[in-house]
């Protein structure tokens, strides 16, 4: 009897740790990634495990913000719910970052891995005539697809798939998006642990009704998913375990039906290797027409000057430390939020005068290109020119160029440390040989005429400027 009594409690024990462990699995639920609208400058997101917003900001700022608390000009994390939290950072960088990093720390255990791999994916409308350019300028040629698409919808497959510098895919990105032959749709950053799962996934449902009466499910949008590792040979080579893409594009309907359609290309490998500065290229073999706008978020649908197009899929992966991607979160923040001299620098300037001419015609443009294309102009002053009697005053700047204008009030300490950043141009205006940008200076207080008027030239073939 007491060995059927023990045998009993046993298992009456194994059972409820059982069913103890498998609760414990259940109530962790997979958090989604915050939703965000550019033009409204703000970034929503729901707490799925934590127990509220405010816990999980108190958890963020401990770990991304560790020396000094965010400051205003940063952005702001605020709890508008008890589990909605709603966030910006003027950053895009810092950003992404925050974005790919929130859902983990919406955890129950703390999030402080050893190591870190960012996955970037990135999403264009290209035409043939691009693609064309785009192989010669990198020197590649199209290849057999190596596995067969298995996608909903009209499958595209996928025709190119090599690796390609990041340098070289940059500049040759640039030139094909000036022409107007390619139009960039998305990009999405992951950030994972070592060793752990990637899995993203926003996909919208289209219901389609291929004959009167019968309805049908297809996909829109983007899933990838794969198991994340850094090699054991090499730091500077990522591996994706069973990585799965698939990339659905709502179309327009079919003139014989008049229902909607959705293109997808899909793809799949036991084993992606992507090396550091590399990128991997899918290009669908089959296009499409894009003639729908595009909502805000992931879009599944748009509107787009590439009116038959094809899909460019590039992927790319990073690892680094846990202190230096810290250490990164550190240096985005000191750039964006050094805008006026210290005490320090401040007394230590030289006691010679400059000519409020000499120190706006001191003016310097720059332009660099980030890895999926995209330029940033920047306007700067000479901060060698700082001097007590100028580093206060306060501009009202107008740049303009042909079909473009951007107006500006900045002070001298402001325009010397982090400059201007010229608004995102239009495609018309990059297909022109030569852009010519007229900068006028206007102190604030003068009523009539600018204080000071400069011409600089941008050639947007060699993403230079000339004065």
């Amino acid at each position: 009897m007491l060995k059927s009594l023990a045998l009993s409690l046993i298992f009456t024990f194994s059972f409820i740790t059982s069913a103890n462990f498998a609760t414990a699995n259940e109530l962790i639920r997979d958090s989604k990634a915050p939703t965000c609208h550019e033009a409204l400058k703000e970034c929503r997101y729901t707490v799925q495990n934590l127990t509220s917003a405010r816990q999980l900001i108190t958890r963020v700022s401990a770990v991304m913000f560790p020396d000094a608390p965010l400051d205003p000009r940063e952005g702001f994390m605020t709890p508008v719910t008890y589990k909605e939290l709603v966030f910006w950072f003027e950053s895009a960088e810092l950003r992404q970052r925050f974005i790919a990093l929130v859902p983990r720390f919406d955890a129950y255990e703390d999030f402080i891995p050893s190591a870190l791999i960012l996955f970037e994916t990135e999403i264009y409308a290209i035409s043939n005539e691009g693609i064309t350019n785009l192989e010669a300028s990198l020197g590649l040629s199209s290849t057999a697809p190596t596995s067969t698409p298995t996608g909903t919808g009209i499958d595209l497959g996928f025709a190119i798939n090599y690796g390609v510098a990041s340098l070289n895919l940059s500049v040759s990105l640039t030139a094909v998006r000036s022409r107007g032959q390619a139009t960039k749709l998305t990009t999405v950053k992951q950030i994972v642990p070592n060793y752990a799962d990637l899995n993203f996934s926003h996909i919208t449902n289209v219901y389609i009704a291929p004959t009167p009466g019968q309805f049908e499910k297809q996909e829109a949008g983007l899933r990838v998913s794969g198991g994340m590792s850094i090699s054991n040979e090499s730091r500077n080579q990522v591996v994706v375990h069973d990585f799965n893409l698939y990339y659905g594009i709502e179309v327009p309907p079919l003139l014989t039906t008049g229902t909607s359609r959705v293109s997808a290309l899909s793809y799949g490998t036991p084993e992606l290797v992507l090396e550091k500065d590399m990128n991997y290229l899918l290009v669908s073999s089959n296009g499409f027409e894009t003639s729908r706008v595009a909502g805000l978020g992931l879009p599944s649908s748009f509107r787009s000057t590439v009116r038959n197009a094809k899909l460019l899929i590039i992927t790319r992966a990073k690892a680094f430390s846990y202190d230096e991607f810290l250490e990164e979160v550190r240096q985005l923040r000191r750039f964006n939020t050094v805008t006026q001299f210290s005490q320090e620098q401040i007394a230590a300037f030289p006691d010679s005068p400059v000519s409020e001419k000499a120190l706006l015609s001191s003016i310097s443009a720059s332009a660099k290109t980030t890895l999926d294309g995209e330029r940033i102009l920047t306007l700067k002053l000479q901060k060698e020119l700082a001097r007590i009697a100028n580093f206060n005053k306060v501009y009202d700047i107008k740049i303009s160029a042909k079909g473009f204008k951007q107006r500006v009030v900045r002070k001298t300490d402001q325009l010397m440390l982090q400059g201007i950043v010229i608004d995102k141009l239009p495609e018309e205006l990059l297909r022109s040989p030569v852009i010519k940008f007229t900068i006028k200076f206007r102190a604030l207080g003068r009523k009539f005429g600018s204080n000071k008027t400069v011409k600089l030239y941008f050639n947007p073939e060699t993403n230079e400027f000339y004065q």
